[in-house]
């Protein structure tokens, strides 16, 4: 059976947000992306010309861009926690509306800070933004799918 895909059934960029734990969207958030990359280990049995991959583990990423509007928020928390030589945790929701009015949403527990954050990115003619990478401590909640 030949299927073709109807356009006007893909979901584009604006129909995602992104929550804090509060429920709070945010709103300075135009890019995010949540991750989860599998680590395995590669065996090859005796006698075997092929090698198979051995779960080990995963690990889980969010990184997103965050328009700056003002830096009491997200930064400040932030940068007060690790002043004060604390592990930042937060919490964000992630959700993608579904054209049927269903939506997909993604809960985000233990998140820190992992690696390089932008204080400032400047860039004449551009507008001002924050590039946040964070690591995922809990596995995430898949409240709801699209589709399901």
């Amino acid at each position: 059976m030949d299927q073709t895909l109807d356009p006007r059934k893909v979901i584009p960029g604006f129909h995602g947000e992104l929550f804090n734990a509060d429920g709070q969207k945010l709103v300075q958030v135009n890019t995010w992306q949540l991750q989860v990359n599998v680590t395995n280990t590669d065996y090859q049995p005796a006698g075997s010309p092929q090698s198979v991959k051995i779960f080990q583990g995963y690990s889980v990423s969010l990184v997103f861009t965050e328009t700056v509007v003002e830096d009491a928020t997200l930064l400040k928390n932030v940068m007060d926690n690790l002043k004060a030589g604390i592990q930042p945790q937060l919490a964000f929701q992630g959700k993608i509306k579904g054209h049927d009015g269903k939506d997909a949403r993604y809960v985000c527990r233990g998140c820190v800070p992992d690696g390089q954050f932008d204080i400032a990115n400047i860039q004449p003619g551009d507008v001002l933004s924050r590039a946040w990478a964070w690591g995922v401590n809990e596995a995430p909640d898949l409240q709801s799918l699209l589709g399901v």
